[in-house]
């Protein structure tokens, strides 16, 4: 712990302030509440959202793989391997 020496460095150190300046017990009270409410509002918007961007991105891939699949681009027959003619 610094001492009084200290202590008045520190405080000289700070940017001027007036007693108004201060927050009080009650004023931070009611910032957190206001905070943790925007949070709960904020949250229930990706609750909605995320489960949308989802089905949306879903449909999407299927889509894509559906017209990928029957675009035209057939795939070539495995060939099939005859024995080659014996020799005698």
């Amino acid at each position: 712990m610094p001492g009084p020496e200290g202590a008045d460095t520190l405080v000289a150190h700070l940017p001027p302030t007036t007693w108004q300046d201060i927050a009080t017990k009650d004023e931070l009270r009611i910032l957190v509440a206001d905070l943790r409410t925007e949070f709960r509002v904020g949250l229930a918007d990706v609750r909605t959202d995320v489960p949308w961007a989802i089905d949306r991105q879903m449909r999407w891939m299927v889509t894509f793989i559906c017209a990928w699949k029957h675009s035209g681009r057939r795939r070539q027959p495995t060939p099939v391997l005859t024995p080659a003619p014996r020799r005698r």
